[in-house]
């Protein structure tokens, strides 16, 4: 009689133990499917931000922000002011200094534009 109640115990809990182990195969293929759904809902929005992103960055659309709105026109060719690399490889103002004063115009306004040879 004991082994027929241990042979019934460990029965019982092999299926139990099966049964738990099946719950929980069917609530991970949900929560597999609703990751895909969402995947598939955040591709979409990656891709409409993707066209807003090129829509507001083209260069036609902020030339006419710049006109229209700021009243801003494009520099002259005496405004313009290369930048070059200085002594030991040194950037930015005291190259542009040198190169504005090597430059006279009566404008105050100066575009400093920087090349960085080495790209």
């Amino acid at each position: 009689m004991r082994l027929i109640l241990r042979s019934l115990i460990i029965i019982f809990a092999v299926m139990l133990l099966y049964a738990v182990q099946r719950i929980n195969v069917m609530r991970l293929g949900y929560d597999i499917q609703d990751l895909k759904n969402e995947k598939k809902q955040l591709e979409q929005i990656h891709k409409s931000l993707l066209i807003e992103k090129a829509a507001l960055t083209s260069a036609e659309r902020i030339e006419k922000i710049a006109t229209s709105y700021l009243e801003m026109k494009r520099p002259g060719d005496s405004q313009i002011v290369l930048v070059r690399e200085g002594r030991n490889g040194e950037k930015g103002f005291i190259s542009a200094k040198a190169a504005i004063e090597d430059k006279k115009t009566d404008s105050p306004l100066r575009i400093v534009k920087y090349f960085d040879w080495r790209l």
